[in-house]
């Protein structure tokens, strides 16, 4: 068997369901990356409690009132019609975002709206790299 460094981390089904679907919707790699650094962040890609993207009050129930709410290709459906309706600003600029670095910090600020003291920016960034680098 191969010896396989400590660091590495296999990549999970929902990483590449979330990859092949921002990608196959339009997003370049930077900026599917830069998505997938904040989602990371924020729940993992797990897809029980708040969700994929740690959606909060209406946003949520939105979601949660879907069928099959908890399946990753219904969550990661609903984050890119987000985009495209109700978050379409913010779509728009991560659209608009050539580097991994603005995708990232636009995806923060504008979809997650996180809480600035604990976003944790640097680290949704090393995240994004990493799935820039992992998804070539």
């Amino acid at each position: 068997s191969v010896a396989i460094a400590s660091s590495y981390v296999a990549p999970t089904s929902n990483e590449d369901i979330v990859w092949s679907y921002l990608i196959e919707s339009g997003f370049t790699r930077e900026q599917s990356a830069g998505i997938m650094g904040n989602l990371q962040q924020e729940h993992r890609f797990r897809t029980d409690g708040d969700g994929l993207a740690q959606w909060l009050d209406g946003r949520l129930n939105k979601l949660l009132a879907l069928p099959n709410a908890r399946d990753i290709n219904v969550q990661v459906k609903y984050l890119v019609d987000e985009m495209n309706s109700t978050e379409v600003y913010a779509g728009n600029l991560v659209r608009s975002a050539a580097t991994i670095e603005d995708a990232t910090v636009l995806f923060q600020n504008k979809f997650e709206r996180c809480n600035p003291q604990y976003c944790m920016q640097s680290q949704r960034i090393a995240y994004a790299y990493e799935f820039y680098e992992r998804y070539k």
